[in-house]
């Protein structure tokens, strides 16, 4: 009985110690605000209507969101649906039977690309050694964007609406900012970023007065926006998402968001921090975040997607790459693996990536991971074991130490959390009737294995007995544009496996060097694939562009996929990286 009245007095003087502490911080403010006039109880009483009215307002951030997300999602599913029925008609052969591009249309862009300097025809597979050094700066960016093709304009001109211009104008994507040296996303995606900071900033400071009185209610407002954005914040960094899922949206393109979002809410906390002077109470609400982060790290991460494994590691002539092989038995998939993620022994799909961590490079190294994209192609459901390969360039860091490891090691203990990823790129390609991948370096990593997926997904579709497409369907168009930086990059991948894609269909063109022969001109190369065509085919055709590299590189064939949108043509346009 003691002990409960001690509690009981014990509560009642810490509530009436805080109360006397917030009157009298208040009461100095006041003062400071408005010395002649001192606080009544009409003033406190704005500071509680203040505080109830920013809880009513925030119950409708969560809405505006979800709103917002079943908008997406609902324009995501709708086309989804609309790929499948068209899937489903190729199948039953309601395709036109037309090819795209005859051997007359094939022989006259391979001479033009030849004529362009870009890449000398050698069968299917294009290694220039005449490409003449092509200077780029600025000044070429203000120039008109179809001055001097040398391909005519096929689309009429009747296709160029306001509709494909707008397209256009969201998939642009503008120069660098200057002085700060960051490239910047597409017009759409800038857009997308710009308008969630002003639906914050409306509700952070919306009827709010901007008096050191009520100084308190701003804070209050700004830890409710901290607040109602952390589990956005969470979920939007989480590698496993619902959101990758409903809206069809990469985990690259909303770790941009995610980035972006971590930034506002710390200008919020920081906001929160210089307005209030009274906290109370945060304790348990801290520990159950850092009880979210526990499990997450200990429980999910480690026991469900991570595995360790040794890996074989081999440095390339130019002593600047690295692959690493790994030999996984195949996994059985479990009720434990369906519901809470599938590890990488249990197989990936094409652009997937894990994430690499090697505790014997040091203790630094123990605790780091680094995302790395599955350079070898997805293992067949039939096969007991898969080979996963990683191709790294050493630069600084982790990689470098890594390449001084292998120097003296053949062999690596390493850990694999994975596989991430998202299905968007490979949906993308595979309703396409031309699909383009363009790669840049080490970007062959993420278009190899899609070119492998396709011709895949191509064979389900033919007869077992004759190896017949199905009536009236042809067959996918699939161009890759590799662009290399020394001669020696080309051992990355396998001259036998090369044309047995070659055989297949698969049209690769490599431009020489550019340490050799300076860069090539990609806007001709495009032009080349994309207008080849016969000009019925091009009004029909649906075009889809995967292309991962250097960041020039992205944004010139980003900027010329901007370009067709704009003539009129069904084209879509995908960039893999990591990065903002």
């Amino acid at each position: 009985m003691n002990t409960t009245l001690s509690h009981h007095f014990l509560s009642e003087w810490i509530h009436s110690t805080v109360q006397n502490v917030v009157v009298h911080t208040t009461l100095q403010l006041s003062t400071i605000d408005d010395p002649e006039e001192q606080p009544d109880e009409n003033r406190f009483k704005k500071l509680i209507d203040g505080g109830l009215y920013n809880e009513k307002l925030i119950n409708t951030y969560p809405w505006t969101i979800l709103g917002f997300v079943l908008v997406l999602s609902g324009i995501h599913w709708a086309e989804k649906v609309v790929r499948w029925r068209r899937r489903t008609s190729w199948k039953r052969g309601e395709r036109y039977s037309y090819d795209l591009l005859d051997d007359g249309s094939s022989k006259t862009i391979r001479e033009e690309v030849t004529d362009y300097g870009s890449a000398s025809s050698s069968g299917s597979s294009t290694f220039g050694s005449n490409t003449p050094s092509i200077r780029h700066d600025d000044g070429g960016e203000r120039m008109p964007l179809l001055s001097g093709s040398r391909f005519p304009n096929s689309t009429p001109s009747n296709q160029i609406t306001a509709v494909s211009r707008i397209k256009a104008f969201l998939v642009y994507q503008p120069r660098p900012i200057p002085y700060f040296n960051k490239v910047l996303p597409s017009n759409g995606s800038s857009i997308f970023i710009l308008s969630f900071l002003a639906l914050n900033i409306f509700y952070t400071f919306y009827n709010i007065s901007f008096t050191l009185f009520e100084a308190s209610v701003l804070g209050d407002r700004a830890g409710l926006i901290f607040g109602v954005n952390l589990p956005l914040l969470y979920i939007l960094g989480a590698k496993n998402q619902p959101l990758k899922v409903l809206t069809g949206v990469s985990y690259e393109s909303l770790n941009i968001i995610h980035r972006r979002l971590g930034e506002l809410i710390m200008v919020a906390a920081l906001i929160h921090a210089s307005a209030m002077f009274v906290m109370w109470g945060t304790r348990t609400y801290v520990g159950w975040a850092l009880a979210i982060f526990l499990v997450d790290r200990l429980v999910y991460r480690l026991c469900a997607k991570s595995i360790m494994a040794e890996a074989k590691v081999s440095i390339y002539p130019d002593n600047e790459t690295l692959l690493l092989t790994f030999n996984l038995p195949k996994s059985p998939t479990t009720i434990f693996s369906q519901s809470l993620g599938h590890s990488i022994s249990s197989g990936w799909k094409a652009t997937d990536h894990v994430f690499l961590t090697i505790p014997s490079l040091g203790r630094s190294h123990a605790l780091q991971a680094h995302p790395f994209t599955i350079a070898s192609p997805a293992p067949l459901p039939s096969s007991k074991t898969s080979n996963l390969t990683l191709l790294i360039r050493a630069r600084s860091g982790f990689s470098a130490d890594l390449l001084r490891a292998a120097q003296l090691k053949n062999t690596l203990k390493c850990r694999l959390d994975g596989p991430y990823g998202s299905s968007h790129a490979r949906c993308l390609l595979e309703d396409s009737d031309l699909a383009v991948l363009v790669a840049g370096g080490s970007g062959i990593a993420v278009t190899w294995p899609i070119i492998h997926h396709l011709l895949n997904n191509s064979s389900e579709s033919e007869d077992p007995e004759t190896g017949a497409l199905p009536k009236k369907r042809r067959r996918q168009r699939i161009v890759m544009v590799w662009i290399i930086h020394k001669s020696a990059h080309l051992e990355w991948i396998d001259e036998q496996e090369r044309e047995d894609l070659e055989r297949k269909g698969v049209e690769i063109i490599i431009p020489g060097a550019t340490m050799e022969v300076g860069r090539p001109d990609l806007d001709g190369l495009m032009e080349g694939v994309v207008r080849g065509s016969s000009r019925e085919a091009e009004k029909r055709q649906r075009i889809g562009v995967v292309v991962s590299g250097p960041d020039g590189l992205n944004r010139t064939v980003n900027n010329k996929c901007a370009e067709f949108v704009r003539e009129g043509r069904d084209l879509e346009v995908t960039i893999e990286k990591f990065g903002w």
